[in-house]
């Protein structure tokens, strides 16, 4: 009836009921931790793109915002009036890192000449491109008459050509 002290207890360890508990259970954590991972790389994924469209976006309105690059409108008596925005003039020069775009990312134009942005668009989806509409002259300042002109108010030669550019940018 009484059994003895060093005789061993045999018996059932762990039941298949808990292995299956604990199977499951592994299988929950790895499907979790799947899930905050694809969360996180979409995360990131998107802040990459966001900042990629915010760099282009800021070039493209260096480029055409920018008052030493801008045409400068002024009266007949040659006294400067105002900036004109989105009006570039011929002789205008720009470069890459003026407009904003940093040395680690690279960046084609179509339609206007930037220095250092003529690299090939790659095969990717990680490149945004904005286009955008100018004015251009040919000189560096447009009277307040020839201006006139340009609008329509007056008769003439319109001294102003509508024209377009594409800027597109992506992370080297």
């Amino acid at each position: 009836m009484f059994r003895k002290r060093n005789e061993k207890l045999r018996g059932q360890i762990f039941s298949i009921d808990f292995l299956i508990a604990v199977g499951i259970t592994i299988l929950a954590i790895g499907l979790l931790l799947a899930m905050f991972e694809l969360a996180a790389y979409r995360t990131r994924e998107n802040a990459e793109w966001n900042l990629l469209k915010l760099i282009t976006i800021n070039a493209a309105n260096k480029i055409l915002h920018n008052e030493q690059w801008t045409c400068e409108l002024v009266f007949s008596d040659s006294t400067p009036s105002i900036r004109l925005p989105n009006c570039l003039t011929q002789t205008t020069t720009l470069d890459k890192s003026a407009i904003g775009i940093p040395s680690n990312y690279e960046c084609h134009t179509d339609g206007i000449s930037i220095v250092g942005c003529n690299s090939s668009i790659p095969n990717s989806k990680n490149v945004f491109t904005i286009k955008r509409k100018f004015v251009l002259i040919n000189k560096d300042k447009i009277s307040k008459e020839e201006f006139y002109v340009c609008l329509g108010k007056a008769a003439g030669n319109c001294i102003m050509q509508e024209k377009e550019f594409k800027l597109s940018v992506w992370r080297s």
